[in-house]
């Protein structure tokens, strides 16, 4: 008679989790096999960020949400374009280490959430979180965004914004 196995083989397990993390780092290459390892580094600190972040986003106000994680809010002028190439590899692993963690705790990734996240992860560089608004009689958006050292992160369409200042709010 055999003995029962406790758990199927595969990924479930140790031995299979890493053989899958090397398979897929053999099968990388170049820049997009730094930026997968970096980001998967990162994953037991996005995975804690993301489930503060979850927790706190709707009982507490976000300036004091961000600066909790390491990340104030920045008020003002726009700053200029994006990051150097440098830092734009650190900050792409950030980005997918935030998104990753948000599919595992199965919250949407907006990009709010995403900044907040990445911006724990790269609390050592001083990030900013901006958030800005678009739009015209018809209709509005928002946008948040990290900038870090007056440079704003590689992202998908910050430039449309304009950045929000609490100067002028109604009280």
């Amino acid at each position: 008679m055999t003995a029962k196995r406790t758990h199927p083989p595969g990924p479930q397990t140790a031995k299979g989790l890493s053989a899958g993390v090397a398979s897929l780092a053999g099968r990388l290459r170049g820049r997009r096999r730094q930026e997968t390892l970096g980001a998967l580094a990162l994953v037991p600190r996005a995975l804690a960020a993301a489930v503060v972040t979850e927790f706190c986003l709707n009982r507490t106000e976000l300036p004091q949400l961000a600066h909790c994680l390491g990340v104030p809010l920045e008020e003002g002028e726009a700053t200029s374009p994006t990051a150097s190439e440098a830092l734009g590899l650190e900050c792409r692993t950030a980005l997918m280490a935030a998104r990753f963690s948000l599919r595992v705790i199965k919250a949407p990734p907006t990009c709010l959430r995403q900044s907040l996240i990445a911006g724990h992860l790269l609390k050592s560089k001083r990030p900013r979180l901006r958030i800005g608004a678009a739009g015209d009689a018809n209709s509005f958006r928002a946008h948040a965004w990290l900038e870090i050292d007056g440079q704003r992160l590689p992202d998908d369409g910050a430039d449309d914004f304009m950045p929000l200042s609490r100067r002028g709010r109604a009280r």
